[in-house]
């Protein structure tokens, strides 16, 4: 079993793959947006591209919507559907 390093041990790179960790398993647990999509009666999670947060929606109806956490427009086919336990 390897153990865990102490954060004054890692180095830069190994620093930044433990960050981005979290971030890694909300894409690997999200669906894209396609021209499918619907939104449930209690809306859905979107994961922003830009700054890995998710926000609330209840419709689909917009091309581009402004990100309440990083303020980035972002287009409607560029956002992630989170997995909801996220």
């Amino acid at each position: 079993m390897m153990k865990r390093k102490l954060m004054s041990e890692l180095t830069y790179s190994e620093k930044m793959q433990e960050e981005l960790e979290p971030i890694r398993n909300k894409e690997e647990d999200s669906k894209p947006v396609t021209k499918h999509t619907r939104a449930k009666r209690t809306g859905n999670l979107l994961l922003c591209p830009e700054c890995k947060k998710t926000n609330r929606i209840y419709h689909f109806s917009w091309a581009a919507i402004v990100c309440l956490n990083c303020k980035a427009e972002v287009n409607k086919y560029d956002w992630r559907i989170a997995n909801e336990q996220t």
